[in-house]
């Protein structure tokens, strides 16, 4: 009878842990924020472990202190397609995610060509910069990475405010989509780091923008061709 009740306690536990969507809501609101290093708020609205499925709504991605933005990144729906072997490994294996209705909010301090004083709330101006340096992070005994096999982006709009402007200059860009995108490679293969999309994705809205002095700025701090 002991050995039974045991099986009932933890048959009871794993269902409230892998169905309770505020739990899984708060999970992945904190490894987002470890991985990204911001602040992040979604809500779960679809979890079935079984299958495989996941979709959060209401995504937004905090913009960084002193930026006028209030968001960095805002989508209506993410829907995501993962590994069950996720849970028995080191790695995050997504096997598609969609973002839909995604937004980018990019935002440039000042145009000046000083290049000490200019500034963006993504830090893209520091990694064209050429005298950047790239982050040497201490290895983790155990770390939890994440590698997407398969990034959609459905009807993807990017704002970009600078001092010219008052408002955000929006621009509606066609879908992207992106393979092996994550902080991690598996079985060696090629991947897109998830840093570099917004670098991507600013080089598609660079042929959008009217503002000949924004582009001619974009064209020499962040080494678009």
């Amino acid at each position: 009878m002991g050995k039974k009740l045991i099986i009932i306690l933890i048959f009871i536990f794993l269902f409230i842990f892998f169905f309770n969507k505020k739990i899984i809501s708060q999970i992945i609101i904190l490894n987002s924020q470890k991985w990204i290093g911001y602040g992040v708020s979604l809500n779960v609205s679809k979890i079935d472990i079984i299958t495989g499925i996941l979709e959060i709504n209401q995504v937004k991605v905090k913009n960084k202190d002193n930026f006028i933005n209030q968001n960095i990144f805002e989508a209506d729906e993410i829907k995501i397609n993962f590994s069950l072997k996720t849970f028995v490994s080191d790695l995050v294996v997504l096997d598609k995610v969609i973002l839909v209705n995604p937004i980018f909010y990019f935002e440039i301090k000042n145009l000046k060509n000083d290049d000490k004083k200019i500034n963006d709330n993504l830090d893209l101006v520091e990694k064209f910069s050429d005298n950047h340096q790239p982050k040497i992070y201490p290895k983790k005994k155990r770390d939890k990475n994440f590698i997407i096999y398969n990034l959609e982006l459905e009807k993807l709009k990017v704002m970009i405010k600078y001092p010219k402007n008052e408002k955000n200059l929006k621009i509606n860009l066609s879908n992207m989509n992106f393979i092996n995108v994550g902080n991690s490679e598996e079985n060696n293969k090629k991947f897109t780091h998830y840093k570099d999309i917004m670098s991507l994705v600013l080089s598609r809205a660079f042929y959008q923008i009217p503002d000949f002095e924004l582009r001619s700025f974009i064209k020499k701090n962040y080494k678009i061709n």
